[in-house]
């Protein structure tokens, strides 16, 4: 019996508009997108959905085809209407997310940025004021405690 040793977390927030996707081990990136895709596919506007992908225990390999895949996927959901959206990619190395490829021009219609931290990336992607919200983050001292992480239920 062949076991998978691999998990691909999928949440979905309706009410805070915001998806979650947390692939655990070597889980196949055609899989990962799948999950996301399927996930997307309930709601009635999913590109205006947030995201935060949270690849710290990823050990797959995403490639420049893969984000063109999940770029091309959400503004074929869109149908062409134009849209904004906030993606939080949680990764222990910012830059890996970033080394061969730039997630601005492949996404024009999403911010992405990149945490070390799960409960930043959540508290970015809901923040009014992104901007501000990052300068609160770059400014807080070493050792400070975090605030609370805002309490998220899950649909």
């Amino acid at each position: 019996m062949h076991e998978r040793k691999y998990r691909i977390n999928v949440f979905v927030d309706s009410v805070r508009m915001m998806i979650v996707v947390r692939p655990i081990g070597r889980a196949p990136i055609v899989e990962v997108l799948q999950r996301l895709f399927m996930a997307s596919a309930s709601l009635e506007t999913p590109w205006l959905f947030s995201r935060v992908i949270d690849i710290r225990r990823f050990e797959g390999h995403i490639t420049l085809e893969h984000l063109n895949a999940v770029s091309t996927g959400f503004a074929d959901l869109a149908g062409g209407q134009t849209y904004d959206t906030s993606v939080a990619v949680v990764t222990f190395d910012p830059l890996s997310y970033l080394k061969h490829h730039s997630p601005s021009s492949l996404m024009p219609n999403e911010t992405t940025c990149s945490f070390s931290d799960y409960h930043s990336a959540i508290g970015w992607v809901l923040a009014n004021d992104k901007i501000a919200y990052l300068g609160i983050l770059q400014n807080r001292a070493p050792g400070q405690a975090k605030a609370a992480p805002p309490q998220i239920t899950f649909a």
